[in-house]
């Protein structure tokens, strides 16, 4: 009787590892959801933000042309096109 307790305690510690897995693939594929078709699609609407706080940070004003965010593969990237650091003097 003993071993038979055993194999079900290991059947539900099994069934629950699966479950855990499973949401927590899903969890993750919606994280991943979001963050490609919601946050990165309104990221170019922040370039005004974005051009301010890099230009505070460098102590420069700086101007972006466009600027574009992507995901490829797990890899998130923001792209900034003509980039230009301009100082004081010009």
């Amino acid at each position: 009787m003993t071993w038979f307790y055993c194999d079900m305690r290991l059947t539900r510690l099994s069934r629950l590892v699966l479950a855990g897995t499973a949401i927590g693939l899903v969890g993750v594929g919606l994280c991943l959801s979001l963050l490609r078709f919601w946050i990165l699609p309104e990221l170019p609407r922040y370039r005004p933000q974005l051009e301010a706080a890099v230009g505070q940070l460098l102590g420069e004003t700086l101007r972006m042309g466009a600027l574009s965010a992507e995901l490829t593969g797990l890899d998130p990237a923001l792209v900034a096109r003509d980039v230009c650091v301009l100082n004081a003097a010009s």
